[in-house]
């Protein structure tokens, strides 16, 4: 680019909704604008958030213990990094067996590769019976 050359910010436009009716993520997230609409135009995609959980599971096991906000967001970080890592490796499992639905055994796959041998014996357990509870319901 030469010196003299300028080139003016191109402005992004949010996209267009395809012919089957789907709406994008910034559809959703930018849907229904009423008093504040310039406000919601301009926040991001929000993180998942396991902060609740983090303090419930923390009361579970140590009741007099308490968590700094601090130590929490840290526990957060981790814990949508090691989701975001298992969702990955499962979806890998799926695409590599050639299935297009991601299945309770693909999860459990990739649990076993992702995680150590005690955890991932003990969360294979806990997730096998969330889902026999979950299909009892």
């Amino acid at each position: 680019m030469a010196v003299g050359d300028s080139k003016k910010p191109t402005k992004k436009t949010p996209a267009k909704p395809s012919p089957g009716g789907a709406k994008s993520v910034y559809q959703y997230v930018h849907a229904g604008k009423g008093s504040k609409g310039n406000a919601r135009k301009n926040r991001e995609l929000s993180q998942e958030c396991y902060h609740s959980y983090i303090h419930k599971v923390l009361k579970q096991i140590k009741p007099e213990m308490g968590i700094s906000s601090k130590a929490i967001n840290q526990v957060n970080g981790l814990l949508v990094y090691q989701m975001n890592k298992l969702i990955d490796l499962s979806a890998n499992v799926a695409r590599t067996g050639k299935k297009s639905t991601l299945a309770s055994r693909h999860v459990q796959a990739a649990t076993n590769v992702l995680l150590p041998f005690d955890l991932a014996t003990h969360a294979v357990t806990e997730g096998t019976k969330a889902v026999t509870r979950f299909a009892a319901a």
